[in-house]
């Protein structure tokens, strides 16, 4: 147990001999109960049982503070520090020690082990006054513990606790996950809508293919030199001026105006009132000089209590120090708000343009152009391409584009028709066309019925049935 000093208020972390500041012992008196069968009072303290009926001193047992008896001696000591522990099977209260000093390990009354007790009496703080009454003891729950087991179980209080916080905000998240969970089917319904479904009949299945033949002609361009190709010919070139840059010509001198900082033309007068040193001077004050007790307690440990202070005041006592002493100065300042301006001469570069010549060159180059388009079409299945020319050794063939359309049509209209919307409803208006791979197209016939999705008012691509 701790020990507060009723004289002086040094803290100790165990019950002493004397304490270390003041040499004063600490004041150990006997507690007194009163027997609940008979009613006998006046019990010393560390008696078990009754003298009068033989009844053991158990919970219902009133106690009272007998400030007359004192204890002193180890003994002592221990019945003070030690833990008053009620037996778990005939509930008599059994100090921490036997009348040789040894700890108790068995109930004096029924022999029963103390290392099953699960109840003993709490220390209780309680006035001079009203610690000579006969009062019932208060009950600890659970055996006292030592310093290090008090230190351990807060530190693992401490851990359950930030456990309880960690798993309650883990808990708090997994909510504010699941309900955005719920809410994206909602929100991807309501800012993505899904393409609706149309029927469709088709109407018609044309083709067409083309092939582009391109034709090798002589072009005259210009470029400068560094941009003319490998292969060209019939080059003249000549010298041109291609951009102008910034060389330095030569260095002139000028004259700037500059603040001179040593002549001072305009300045402003200021007074301000400042603290200087005159001397020392003495003071007294008053400074705390420790504490004294007003008012004293007993701290109750089952059969024995110890005294305590309950109210401390503070102690004070007179010094004389010293310290500087200090008059009131009036100080004037002087600034000066324009200095005069001197000529200083400068250095400064001066540019001039020079132009940058490089060649220019005429030249004449073979370029592949668009000569004609051979195209075929039809309405039927069977697409075939265009039949080749001859070509010349200065003619190539640039190329093949085929096209298979379909020509569908809306088969019933919506009840509600908004235009200029997202979806706005396809194949309204008459009938529209969709290209097709020619498998794809291949598949489809006139007069057949198809499935659309729409996208935007055009048709995006047909379902398969």
């Amino acid at each position: 147990m701790k020990w507060e000093c009723h004289q002086c208020g040094e803290l100790h972390e165990s019950l002493p001999t004397q304490c270390r500041r003041c040499g004063t012992a600490p004041e150990i008196v006997e507690n007194v109960w009163r027997c609940p069968s008979c009613g006998t009072d006046a019990i010393a303290g560390t008696r078990i049982t009754c003298p009068q009926c033989g009844a053991s001193k158990g919970q219902d047992a009133a106690v009272a503070v007998a400030p007359d008896r004192r204890l002193e001696g180890p003994h002592a000591q221990a019945l003070a520090s030690g833990v008053w522990r009620y037996c778990a099977y005939c509930k008599t209260q059994v100090p921490p020690v036997d009348l040789r000093g040894q700890p108790n390990l068995r109930c004096p009354s029924c022999a029963g082990p103390l290392s099953e007790s699960t109840e003993s009496a709490a220390r209780q703080t309680r006035s001079a006054s009203e610690a000579t009454t006969y009062q019932r003891q208060a009950l600890a729950t659970e055996p006292a513990l030592s310093s290090a087991a008090q230190g351990l179980h807060t530190e693992s209080t401490a851990t359950a606790a930030s456990d309880r916080f960690v798993r309650r905000g883990s808990r708090i998240w997994l909510y504010c996950l699941g309900a955005l969970i719920l809410l994206l089917p909602i929100c991807i319904y309501v800012f993505v809508q899904p393409p609706p479904t149309v029927r469709l009949v088709v109407l018609e299945q044309t083709w067409k293919r083309t092939i582009l033949i391109e034709e090798r002609v002589a072009k005259t361009q210009e470029q400068w030199i560094g941009s003319v190709p490998a292969d060209a010919r019939n080059r003249v070139c000549e010298r041109r001026k291609s951009f102008d840059r910034q060389v330095v010509d030569h260095e002139e001198e000028y004259f700037e105006e500059v603040e001179d900082r040593s002549r001072c033309q305009e300045e402003r007068e200021s007074h301000s009132t400042v603290d200087v040193a005159d001397g020392e001077e003495t003071y007294t004050v008053q400074e705390e000089d420790g504490k004294r007790c007003t008012s004293f307690g007993f701290e109750t440990n089952g059969g024995v209590s110890v005294k305590k202070c309950l109210d401390w005041q503070p102690t004070y006592k007179t010094v004389t120090r010293t310290r500087p002493r200090t008059r009131k100065e009036v100080q004037t300042h002087r600034e000066c708000v324009r200095y005069a301006t001197r000529r200083e001469k400068r250095i400064r570069p001066v540019f001039r343009q020079e132009p940058v010549f490089d060649d220019f060159c005429r030249y004449t180059v073979d370029v592949w152009t668009p000569l004609k388009s051979l195209v075929r079409s039809g309405s039927d299945v069977h697409p075939v391409w265009p039949d080749e020319p001859q070509l010349t050794s200065t003619q190539r063939i640039g190329g093949r584009v085929e096209q298979n359309v379909l020509r569908l049509k809306r088969l019933s209209k919506p009840l509600f028709i908004t235009r200029g919307r997202r979806n706005s409803p396809a194949c309204i208006d008459g009938p529209c066309e969709l290209s097709l791979p020619e498998a794809e197209w291949r598949r489809y016939s006139p007069g057949a019925h198809v499935r659309a999705k729409t996208r935007f008012g055009k048709i995006d691509h047909l379902l398969a049935d």
